[in-house]
């Protein structure tokens, strides 16, 4: 509440015309509230509240502008790589919170096969071919999908980037192309 507002109700408790009960029906406020408030004025004399005295940031604003700016210099970076090299006192798991905080999130770097301008057009001029069709027309196409799967072993590569930019091409690794082989 406003100091104000606890100095008026006090003054009007001081001059005696008002009760506690009184207070509490002019101005909405819990009896609870009020009782609270001018106890404390009785001991204390101040209807201000004393400062909060709570553990104090590891990681100041500095070190948040340097983590976000190695970042997104290095998307490789793990929290790990950030604490040792900004030589920071925080743990790896609090770098972790605060890159969240800062709008960033580690996720797993995507592979796609990268398009040539040639294919960009040619997927367009399809997509404008076939835009006008019905439902009903989609219906009568059989949908095949080939694809061959390798189990690589340990070959993930974790990246930093900044949330909604999931799309973005530097966030991408390029697919290696497979030579088909005929049968």
């Amino acid at each position: 509440m406003k100091s104000d507002l606890k100095s008026v109700l006090i003054k009007q408790f001081k001059t005696g015309k008002y009760s506690i009960r009184d207070l509490t029906k002019l101005y909405n406020i819990p009896k609870s509230t009020i009782q609270d408030w001018i106890i404390k004025w009785k001991k204390t004399g101040l209807l201000e509240n004393k400062p909060k005295i709570g553990r104090t940031k590891i990681l100041t604003n500095y070190n948040l502008k340097q983590i976000k700016k190695m970042v997104t210099k290095d998307i490789k970076a793990t929290p790990k790589q950030i604490k040792h090299s900004l030589n920071l006192k925080a743990s790896t798991k609090t770098i972790k919170r605060r890159l969240k905080d800062l709008g960033f999130r580690r996720s797993i770097k995507r592979k796609k096969t990268p398009i040539t301008q040639n294919q960009r057009e040619s997927r367009l001029y399809f997509a404008s071919l076939y835009s006008i069709w019905i439902l009903k027309q989609w219906k009568t196409i059989l949908w095949l999908d080939e694809a061959m799967v390798c189990f690589e072993s340990n070959n993930t590569k974790w990246i930093t980037r900044p949330f909604g930019r999931r799309n973005d091409p530097i966030y991408f690794e390029p697919k290696q192309k497979i030579k088909h082989s005929s049968w």
